[in-house]
């Protein structure tokens, strides 16, 4: 009788060769991973030792060997079954078969071969058996064959699943690239293979710091930081369907099949759920940055990643949700053994919100609400109404000072201050890249600490006192809390000191640091000082202390407690500094371009003098922002300078600096032969409109203040040998640094706020002038030579500005549509490129040694 010949199913073989196919890749892909990991492993490990032991690299080696073992039993017993199912198939067909069978080699018994001996390799029929065979049924069934392999399968798929729970658990917390690709290969391949490539992976990422955190009751809006109930639902429908599995194959059923494939969608189930269910984003203005950016943000601070008015599309649920929390209770540790003779100081129980100002460039799936309709929702009405609370944090991307442009902080002080009269508030800013200080009233000020890692800022407060009952209701209690709230070597509170209620002497500030001494009362008449803005009702015992610090070693060593400049360096400092060099040396961000001639600044000398960095940029702009096909044709080029971001400083112009002055990839559009006498107009048109804020950030937000002679009320230093120090007096325990300071002022910042003039700034500088810079720039290319004007230009503009060009040409009269606009150059080229391509030019002059300037606000640019 001849036997039953299955039905031809060519979908079936393809995926059969996908399978192998991805099975190639997916290891490929993996092992490159892990290389990369053991490259950057290995040159943070050569420069600090430390951070590798010889028992990680024991490990490694294990797991390298044991991935190897494992792959080549995998590859033996996977071609052992392939070839004793084509042989299997061959004799159901009464089809020959060569002897020996190509690449058996001892891998099939002989008596399973069946035919003549006479036909070679060219006779086998794979593609027809691919076809045809009922592979993957076959080895499904084989699991269910007898009750011994069943109970063997099971201790293997439910193994599979927990340790996908782990991976991806790890895999998220580790941020171990590719993450996605071991999941996936887990479901082609033994898992055994599988572990021991992420087990390399996991010896060759170090695991993040934990962050420590206080005891704090846990607000009840906040989010899981993982899917538990979408995994419990997966372990279900999981066990209920290895339960059916043996139950259908034995009936023969055509459910099996699918039933097995359903056990295998559920395998990576972690992974999915975890990725959707833990999203975050950081706002951006694209997308992409949006779904990936500050995702890492909010799981690596969890409850404190703030974002009380941004909300993300989740794309499992297509419903929005916060990317963090909506706000943050929690009390602050407890000092046990207070230098002032007191018993104990209290925890203060904060109340913190986190705002964003009201932006309106966000991505398409992000949604952030404005901050006058955030205070009127049920959630912050109910969260300050709180009982327990001692104090409100506000805490944002949005100017301190409330009437500044775009600021929301007054908005939502004024809703807290009208249920919460008393309650002491402090506000901590930024976005507009100032130093800041504001007084709202006795009992609120806002911080903000100028731009980028230009600034450190420091705030000390004073007297902020938990409420008497919660007083008496620490004192009921047989715990009263853990290790005192000062760092090593600083006794007290820095930040702030509370008191409880028993009469009990306030204690003073931490030595070695300027003590709270200023109450909440401007002292200086600012043009964006506080006005209009509710007070408190009853007298503040609040004081207050602010510094400045400028972000470099020498600031950071002078005030470290105890630090010597030779003993200043740690093993984790160090070890950061290598992480950073040989990210660095990867990105190729030291590629030399050229040799800036002299410095450029944005805002330090008036538009158009020398200097100043745009008329540089119209110089590049006109020299590289060039159509090959066009090139003869006129040209007016329009930037925004809000797209240029930092100065320029005499010396090597790198990769890594083209991103410091210019980090936006804005493209060139065009519109051609547009009228000259109405493409000339566009430039004033433009200017003479209000600043686009969603990025390009008014000069004035990037400049230093002007300088008061006086520096009134400024402390003085005694230095040895020298009468007078850029620094406030302090007092240090012997073997401290002593550093002679020069009496001539370095450039720098003088920052004028609500508690005076320079008085803030931990490093006395002489100011850098400032001088207001329009909002946009024009080069003009290939004119004629004999200084007539052409009749037609192509306008030339950046995409992001091309919502406002065509406006202008509108009001100017002119009849142009989107249709009409295309791009320039490709669009690889962009506000980022030109500078690089300029400098190739025009700056090869002693390179690759360059001349190195001061820096900005020096007249002598030479070194």
């Amino acid at each position: 009788m001849t036997p039953a010949i299955s039905a031809e199913n060519t979908s079936g073989a393809l995926i059969f060769i996908a399978y192998i196919f991805a099975a190639l890749f997916l290891t490929t892909y993996i092992l490159r991973t892990l290389s990369v990991l053991h490259s950057q492993t290995s040159s943070s490990s050569s420069s600090s030792p430390q951070r590798k032991t010889p028992v990680e690299g024991w490990r490694v080696q294990l797991h390298a060997s044991l991935a190897a073992l494992s792959f080549a039993a995998l590859s033996y017993n996977m071609l052992r079954f392939l070839i004793l199912s084509y042989v299997a198939w061959a004799a159901e067909r009464n089809l020959p078969i060569s002897s020996p069978f190509p690449l058996l080699g001892g891998l099939v018994p002989s008596n399973s071969i069946r035919g003549s001996a006479r036909t070679g390799p060219g006779d086998l029929q794979l593609w027809q058996w691919s076809k045809t065979s009922t592979l993957f049924t076959d080895f499904a069934r084989d699991l269910c064959a007898s009750p011994r392999a069943w109970w063997w399968s099971l201790q293997a798929l439910v193994g599979s699943w927990v340790w996908g729970v782990w991976m991806s658990a790890e895999g998220q917390t580790r941020h171990i690239p590719s993450l996605w690709a071991f999941f996936a290969l887990a479901q082609i391949l033994p898992v055994s293979f599988t572990m021991n490539l992420f087990f390399l992976a996991v010896l060759l990422t170090p695991r993040p710091t934990a962050m420590r955190s206080a005891t704090q009751p846990k607000p009840s809006s906040a989010a899981p930081s993982t899917p538990t109930v979408p995994l419990a639902l997966s372990l279900t429908a999981y066990f209920a369907a290895l339960a059916l599995a043996p139950v259908v194959a034995g009936y023969g059923s055509d459910a099996f099949m699918p039933l097995v494939l359903f056990l295998r969608v559920l395998l990576p189930s972690p992974f999915l759920l975890n990725h959707l269910c833990g999203i975050g984003c950081g706002l951006g203005h694209v997308r992409g940055v949006a779904e990936r950016g500050s995702g890492n943000f909010s799981k690596v601070y969890g409850e404190r990643y703030l974002t009380s008015n941004v909300q993300i599309i989740n794309p499992a649920t297509g419903q929005l949700e916060y990317i963090g929390n909506k706000y943050r209770y929690f009390t602050t540790p407890k000092d046990n053994a207070a230098e002032d003779g007191s018993p104990f100081h209290l925890g203060l129980r904060i109340m913190a919100f986190g705002v964003l100002y009201d932006f309106a460039g966000n991505s398409n799936v992000t949604k952030v609400t404005k901050a006058a309709d955030m205070v009127k929702q049920s959630w912050f009405i109910n969260a300050v109404n709180q009982t327990g609370i001692d104090m409100f944090v506000v805490l944002g991307h949005n100017p301190a000072r409330a009437t500044a442009s775009g600021s929301t902080f007054g908005t939502v002080f004024k809703a807290i201050r009208a249920i919460k009269a008393d309650t002491p508030i402090q506000i901590f800013g930024g976005h507009s890249h100032i130093r800041d200080f504001a007084v709202y009233d006795d009992k609120t000020t806002a911080l903000e600490s100028g731009r980028y890692c230009e600034t450190l800022g420091w705030l000390a407060m004073t007297g902020v006192t938990p409420s008497s009952q919660y007083g008496k209701e620490i004192y009921g209690q047989e715990d009263y809390g853990r290790e005192g709230y000062g760092r090593e070597g600083h006794k007290g509170y820095s930040g702030h000191n509370g008191h409880h209620s028993h009469s009990a002497p306030v204690p003073t500030g931490p030595s070695g640091v300027p003590n709270p001494t200023m109450k909440a009362i401007p002292l200086t008449s600012t043009n964006t000082a506080s006005v209009s803005l509710a007070t408190s009702t009853s007298a503040s015992s609040i004081l207050y202390a602010r510094r400045y610090l400028d972000w470099n070693r020498l600031t950071f060593a002078y005030h470290a407690v105890g630090s010597q400049d030779h003993t200043f360096d740690t093993s984790k400092g160090l070890a950061v500094t290598a992480d950073i060099t040989a990210t660095r040396k990867e990105l190729n961000l030291t590629r030399l371009y050229g040799c800036a001639p002299e410095t450029y600044c944005q805002s330090c000398k008036p538009f158009g003098a020398p200097g100043n960095i745009f008329p540089l940029l119209q110089t590049a702009l006109a020299a590289t922002v060039i159509n090959q096909s066009r090139a003869g044709i006129p040209r007016l080029i329009l930037i925004n300078t809000g797209s240029v971001r930092f100065d320029l400083v005499k010396g090597p112009f790198t990769y890594d600096d083209s991103f410091i002055v210019s980090p936006f990839t804005d493209a060139f559009q065009f519109i051609p032969n547009v009228p000259y006498s109405i493409a000339e107009q566009v430039l004033g048109v433009l200017n003479s409109a209000p600043a686009d804020k969603k990025r390009d950030l008014s000069p004035s937000d990037f400049a230093f203040r002007a300088p008061n002679p006086s520096l009134r009320g400024r402390d003085t230093c005694r230095d040895p040998a020298i009468s007078r120090n850029h620094l406030t007096a302090r007092s240090y325990p012997a073997g401290r640094i002593h550093r002679r300071q020069s009496t001539g002022l370095s450039p720098g910042y003088v920052t004028t706020d609500d508690f005076g003039v320079g008085t803030g700034d931990d490093t006395v500088h002489a100011a850098i002038p400032y001088y207001s810079q329009p909002g946009n720039l024009q080069a003009n290319a290939s004119f004629p030579t004999n200084g007539t004007h052409p009749n037609t230009v192509d306008l030339i503009f950046l995409d992001y500005i091309a919502r406002d060009v065509l406006p202008v040409l509108t009001g100017l009269g002119a009849k142009y549509t989107k249709a009409d606009i295309s791009y320039y150059l490709p669009t690889s080229f962009t506000t980022n490129s030109y500078l690089p391509a300029y400098a190739k030019l025009a700056w090869q002059a002693d390179v690759p040694n360059c001349p190195v300037g001061l820096g900005v606000g020096y007249n002598d640019t030479s070194a």
